[in-house]
């Protein structure tokens, strides 16, 4: 049985333990009480609300894109340090052509509790990340641990 009031990770970790070991009871009601739960709050994740890459020639791959997948560009491209985005807000694909054609990042939405939530973590485990400011969000980024670079955003519009 779960403690009452605990988080859903530590009902997760106590349905899991009582698979495990039915009568460890003691190991199950000390994981969390509650309003003191010793496990952080989680991020709200609301969607994956954009990937992008980079290409070796963005206008050929806005072309390909639009194309095969039908996916049209919000805008003319800019910058090459800046993504021409393909789909609709929300479920976008943005295309960079600045570094080797790969994975840029991938970036998360979330509200402005779930985004501080995360940074606090981040600062508590040390982990390496940016902040930075959009025209339409403000965003952190920090890579996972194979490397990979996720960008957690909160629309500011």
């Amino acid at each position: 049985m779960s403690p009452r009031g605990a988080c859903g990770w530590c009902r997760l970790i106590a349905h899991a333990t009582q698979a495990a070991v039915p009568n460890d009871s003691i190991l199950v009601e000390s994981l969390c009480s509650g309003a003191r739960c010793r496990h952080p709050a989680r991020m709200r994740l609301h969607r994956i609300d954009h990937v992008s890459l980079d290409v070796r020639d963005r206008l050929h791959s806005i072309a390909w894109y639009e194309e095969v997948l039908g996916l049209t560009p919000a805008g003319a491209p800019g910058p090459v340090d800046q993504p021409v985005f393909l789909g609709p807000a929300g479920a976008r694909l943005g295309l960079f052509q600045e570094r080797p054609p790969g994975l840029r990042h991938i970036a998360l939405a979330t509200d402005t509790l779930g985004q501080r939530r995360v940074l606090d973590r981040l600062e508590r485990l040390a982990i390496p990340h940016r902040r930075e400011r959009h025209r339409d969000h403000d965003s952190v980024y920090f890579a996972d641990p194979d490397g990979s670079t996720l960008e957690i955003m909160v629309p500011t519009t």
